[in-house]
């Protein structure tokens, strides 16, 4: 094997260009796979480690005011392992040189133990609470840090309708907000608008009158005792029965806590993509592979059949291209794991900004790197065998023949003689040698489209992601400010609200927690109450046409109709959570698109008399005049019944700041990645092509064309082969679009579909600039040939 050796080093450094743009794709397929997974891998062991030893609970009730006595009869149910009572209460902060109000959320804690306690804090900085003082509070450490506050500082709050100052003891992490926001309705972490503060339990109890009551408990199950989502909503059920009489307004299992819910999907999605990218990738690099070595196999059949005629069986003959594709998947697969430790070091910098940890358990896990590199060489195995095998099944004597000379005849364009003479010479070896090279010309036709492809979903998908922002924040929302309430009040609300300094114009609001069954389908929804002449909140059809909020019945969103199986028409059971809780009939209405959230609309007045009110208000919104902003964020302090204060142009704004700019990023690499796959196909493609027709090349710079001549016969053939991966891109762009979409389609986030004629072109532009890449590197190996060399070469 020592003669087959030598020559398996000679056949490597021949085709050393080519194989190089094999390898950089094997190495991008392999470091996708290794970094994806080990990314999805640290995220998921710091989350299980992070849950574990602070105790995280495996489910939520929120009540309007409960006895001790009656929270304990919870932990008595069978399958709840024990539980936590506290008091849990959205404030609103005042900082010193922040006009505007920020949001806060008070959760009781004990005074010692607290990081042991179920969904225990974890100290950043600070001591912790002192016991000479009440009015001390751990304050979220995400939140302080983008406000500079230390611990010592001072912050005031509206508590209780009062104004309370505080001293920071210490700043924290909790596992209830590893990704820092307040519910289903936020969609992004906002450090300096959003803070959870941690108060002592008895001073929370005493100044906000919970005294032997509490109005959230927290629990944990015993092990085994639920293993699905359904047992356990069969166990909150039961729960809910229980506290009825003390106003059940929530109740949540870990699977659809908020923080933890956003967690596991991007674990979820990592774990998909882990597959499915790096799967693209290898499989272009396959098919490259096989073209490269079928090309050097036919080139080589003399050389075969002799080696077999002297007496190398097969299986050695064999053994010596396989070295070829062992040598080409371990190169690549070595650099594809240092480039995977490198991307997964890159995403979970990126994590560090949404998801908040004590540590990151970043571990380097061998067996990933072992399955990548084995990837890497069966894929590039594959490759190779398929493109040897034809020539190994000739016979000896057949095998020395010299290899017989391509097709000729005329090909299909030539059909039509008068469109044929006007596309030139050059044009015509062009599309000769893609029409005679069928099985090179389908794999690189087929890899351009799969790069193509690649561009086109992730240019998709961004524009999705700003079309969606623009649809709810623009077209949906029209206010400038929306203020909470803490109870239902009369529409007196809304003429103090018309009083604040800079508003314009002003809409009451009803939000109401309601049980919705139809069926065997239920949830849990917050309705919303409109006025018949709103003009704040637009809901649209599919077809972004605004819709009246009929009189009866209710409007929902497309995913909550579906969730529950209902068309317009249907009717369902409707039972408010607070008020008289009597559980009454309501029609579909209408059905609206809607991309955040389950959303249900329903006129103000048919919602107030759900919970028998004439007319309940619990929020405002508001047209602010913007010169008059400051005074109207210093009212909003003042007022004791405010609960909170959204501003939907600075929600959106975070959005785009967090969400958005991070997608961009990750499709930008993406965008890469797929150029790898076009740059490389294509550049493979082209030396293979020069190597084939060196005698050709020397003939033309013989007969006096330029370098730019020549290598413009094959900048023609690259951009047929694209022009054809471009059109096959557009049915496979649509199918993965399709599968992206319906990955996000869940019940807290959608994304839509949006084709545009930029997205199409952009994508055809990006194409082009890889194959432009290209031309340069064909130009240089034109300019480089050995004219004298090449004429030699016999055919």
């Amino acid at each position: 094997m020592g003669v087959l050796n030598r020559k398996l080093r000679r056949d490597m450094f021949s085709s050393a260009a080519t194989l190089t743009a094999v390898i950089v794709i094997i190495a991008v397929g392999t470091g996708s796979f290794i970094g994806l997974g080990s990314a999805q891998r640290i995220l998921k062991g710091s989350q299980r480690a992070y849950y574990d030893h602070y105790r995280f609970a495996d489910f939520w009730v929120h009540v309007k005011k409960a006895p001790e006595v009656a929270a304990a009869r919870v932990a008595d149910l069978p399958g709840v392992a024990e539980i936590r009572t506290r008091v849990l209460f959205d404030v609103i902060l005042d900082l010193p040189g922040v006009v505007e109000p920020l949001s806060g959320r008070l959760i009781s804690t004990p005074a010692r133990g607290f990081d042991q306690t179920l969904n225990g804090i974890c100290l950043v900085r600070g001591s912790g609470f002192s016991d000479d003082r009440d009015e001390e509070v751990i304050l979220s450490n995400a939140f302080a840090e983008a406000h500079g506050l230390q611990p010592g500082d001072r912050i005031e709050l509206i508590l209780n309708r009062k104004r309370e100052s505080f001293v920071i003891a210490g700043t924290a992490i909790s596992p209830e907000y590893v990704y820092m926001v307040r519910g289903e309705g936020d969609f992004a972490p906002d450090a300096k608008r959003f803070a959870v503060l941690y108060v002592k339990d008895r001073y929370a109890r005493e100044v906000l009158d919970f005294q032997d009551a509490c109005n959230e408990i927290v629990g944990r199950l015993v092990p085994g005792a639920a293993n699905t989502v359904d047992e356990v909503d069969l166990l909150l059920e039961r729960i809910d029965r229980l506290l009825d009489p003390y106003g059940v307004l929530a109740t949540t299992p870990r699977a659809r806590q908020a923080s933890n819910r956003f967690l596991s999907d991007e674990i979820a999605g990592l774990a998909a993509t882990a597959v499915i990218l790096p799967g693209i990738f290898l499989g272009v690099a396959a098919l490259v592979l096989n073209v490269l070595a079928s090309r050097m196999a036919q080139r080589q059949r003399t050389i075969i059949g002799t080696l077999k005629a002297l007496g190398y069986s097969n299986r050695q003959v064999l053994g010596h291209f396989l070295g070829f594709g062992v040598l080409v998947g371990l190169t690549g697969g070595a650099a594809g794991v240092g480039l995977g430790m490198l991307m997964a070091m890159a995403m979970i910098e990126m994590y560090k900004t949404f998801f908040q940890f004590p540590t990151f358990v970043f571990e380097i896990y061998p067996d990933l790197l072992v399955i990548g590199l084995a990837i890497s060489v069966v894929f590039a195995l594959l490759g190779t065998t398929k493109g040897v095998w034809a020539v190994l099944r000739l016979e000896p004597a057949e095998a020395m023949r010299s290899q017989p000379p391509e097709r000729g005849g005329a090909i299909f364009l030539e059909r039509w003689p008068g469109l044929w003479r006007r596309l030139g010479f050059r044009t015509h070896i062009a599309l000769r040698s893609l029409a005679r090279n069928r099985v090179r010309t389908a794999t690189n036709v087929l890899s351009a489209a799969l790069a193509t492809a690649i561009i086109l979903t992730s240019l998709v998908l961004f524009d999705s992601v700003w079309f969606l922002l623009e649809f709810q924040f623009d077209r949906v929302v029209h206010s400038d400010a929306d203020v909470g309430m803490r109870d239902e009040r009369s529409v007196a609300a809304l003429l103090e609200a018309r009083q604040l300094p800079g508003v314009d114009y002003a809409e009451p609001v009803l939000g109401m927690v309601c049980d919705l069954r139809h069926g065997r389908h239920a949830r849990r929804v917050s309705i919303i109450g409109l006025p018949s002449t709103h003009r704040l909140t637009t809901p649209l059809q599919a077809d972004l046409r605004p819709i009246e909020v009929p009189p009866q019945g209710l409007v929902f969103s497309r995913k909550l109709a579906e969730v529950l199986d209902l068309a317009v028409g249907d009717r369902l059971d409707v039972t408010p959570v607070r008020g008289q809780r009597q559980t009454v009939s309501a029609v579909v209405a209408s059905t609206v698109e809607g991309f955040l959230g389950l959303e249900c609309y329903a006129d103000l007045g048919y919602l107030s008399g759900l919970v028998g009110e004439a007319r309940a208000v619990n929020s405002v919104q508001l047209r602010v005049d913007p010169a008059q902003r400051e005074g109207f964020f210093r009212a909003i302090k003042r007022l004791p019944n405010a609960q909170g204060l959204s501003v939907p142009a600075q929600a959106k704004a975070n959005l785009e700041a967090t969400f958005a700019e991070n997608l961009a990023a990750s499709l930008g690499v993406t965008v890469v990645f797929a150029g790898v796959i076009a740059f490389g196909t294509i550049l493979s493609s082209s030396f293979i092509e020069i190597a084939d027709r060196t005698r050709d090349v020397a003939t033309f710079r013989v007969l006096g064309y330029r370098p730019g001549q020549i290598a413009g016969i094959f900048f023609r053939q690259n951009l047929v082969v694209f022009a054809l991966g471009t059109l096959l891109a557009l049915p496979l762009g649509w199918v993965m679009v399709t599968g992206s979409v319906q990955a996000y389609d869940t019940e807290l986030f959608r994304m839509p579909v949006v084709w545009s004629l930029p997205v199409l072109l952009g994508t055809a532009l990006v194409s082009l600039l890889f194959v432009l890449i290209v031309q340069g590197f064909v130009y240089r190996q034109v300019s480089r040939l050995d004219w004298l060399e090449g004429v030699k070469i016999k055919e």
